[in-house]
């Protein structure tokens, strides 16, 4: 057995976590959980283990999470610290809530619900994590966190910072920690951000929010419609004036515009930030820009990149929330592929997702969305050849 430096030599219990032993006392554990209080209180049998007449009281915790919570207890200063990192958030969570320690995990609480309010006024006032050490794969950890100890209330921001944050592959694979660990997601929660990252996209061409000004929208108190509908087609000329450039897919080329690009786009916005020299070749004054992906497939990324309302509403997405988009025939397989293999590759992140989550849809990864899925009809067109 090792001695922990929480060893007090006037101490009248021994608490033994795996092979570490901590001398402490009654008092005051008893002082800060009922649990505590509780076993203080029973009769100790008389062949209970003893270290100098000390009772041995055995957890099966880890010797580090006892560890942070008896600091806790001793060292005022210990929960004083600006931030916290979540192994001591986690301790004093899991062993505050088994052992009745109110007052820590109450103090817990307190730093995830200050980094994620419940509120949209205080979400936006937030930025920088100011009560908790922030590491790639903090939002996971924190998610699983406060799924495991049902801190529901932490549930919605935290995801919504994680699926604003991280595509869906790595919602999927995982962060990998400095230690060489993964910070990943419970299924649950997969799941629910996956699904919310989906829907997110969506919205943006809702009316109201962010691309939901290019569709028609029905407005029985609209007098000009027809001049509501030339305002807004000059909005989109006006933005696509800027920095042109073709795309040369084989034999095909496609003239677009870098800032469209730009905007979804990672690849191509550092592609903008360093633009070609001046000998490069050209169509029109227009730089060329060749990829080695398949005419079709650019053809139907753009369609969906300049015209999203016009060319999705023709089909019906998997999902209830799909609203306008929602019609008679299936998606094609090869616009899913497309949007897949160029999203990916090109960094067209929203779109690479909304693709992905298609598929998930049609082939969920557990039992129940399996059943359920095949009771609906098919979101995307079925291959006549295999």
């Amino acid at each position: 057995m090792t001695r922990s430096d929480l060893w007090f030599d006037d101490g009248n219990v021994v608490l033994q976590a795996e092979d570490i032993q901590f001398r402490v006392h009654w008092g005051v554990l008893a002082l800060h959980s009922s649990f505590f209080h509780d076993l203080k209180a029973l009769p100790q049998p008389a062949d209970q283990p003893s270290v100098d007449d000390c009772p041995i009281v055995e957890l099966s915790d880890a010797p580090d999470e006892v560890e942070y919570v008896l600091r806790a207890l001793y060292v005022p200063s210990f929960l004083c610290q600006k931030r916290l990192s979540v192994p001591i958030i986690s301790a004093l969570l899991r062993l505050g809530r088994k052992y009745e320690f109110k007052d820590l995990f109450d103090s817990a609480v307190a730093r995830l619900t200050s980094e994620f309010p419940t509120t949209v006024e205080e979400y936006d006032a937030s930025g920088k994590f100011k009560t908790i050490e922030w590491y790639d794969g903090v939002h996971f950890d924190i998610i699983a966190l406060a799924t495991e100890n049902n801190i529901l209330s932490v549930l919605p921001s935290a995801c919504y910072r994680a699926v604003e944050r991280y595509e869906l592959s790595i919602l999927f694979d995982g962060i990998p920690r400095k230690d060489g660990t993964l910070a990943s997601l419970p299924q649950t929660d997969l799941r629910r951000c996956a699904i919310g990252q989906h829907r997110m996209v969506l919205k943006q061409f809702e009316q109201g929010f962010t691309l939901g000004w290019v569709r028609k929208w029905d407005s029985h108190g609209c007098t000009a419609s027809a001049l509501c509908r030339k305002g807004r087609e000059n909005m989109l000329k006006g933005a696509q004036k800027i920095q042109r450039l073709v795309l040369l897919a084989g034999n095909t080329e496609f003239r677009v515009h870098w800032d469209v690009l730009a905007l979804q786009s990672s690849v191509f916005r550092d592609m903008l930030a360093n633009p070609p020299p001046s000998k490069h070749p050209d169509v029109d004054g227009c730089p060329v820009v060749e990829l080695s992906d398949d005419p079709e497939e650019v053809d139907y990324l753009l369609k969906v990149l300049y015209t999203p309302a016009s060319f999705l509403a023709q089909y019906r997405a998997n999902s209830n929330d799909m609203g306008q988009y929602a019609r008679a025939r299936a998606i094609p397989l090869p616009i899913i592929c497309a949007l897949i293999r160029l999203g990916r590759k090109y960094d067209f992140k929203d779109f690479h997702s909304w693709a992905v989550a298609q598929l998930e849809a049609q082939y969920p990864i557990t039992l129940e969305g399996f059943d359920c899925g095949h009771q609906l009809d098919s979101s995307i067109e079925r291959c006549t050849s295999s």
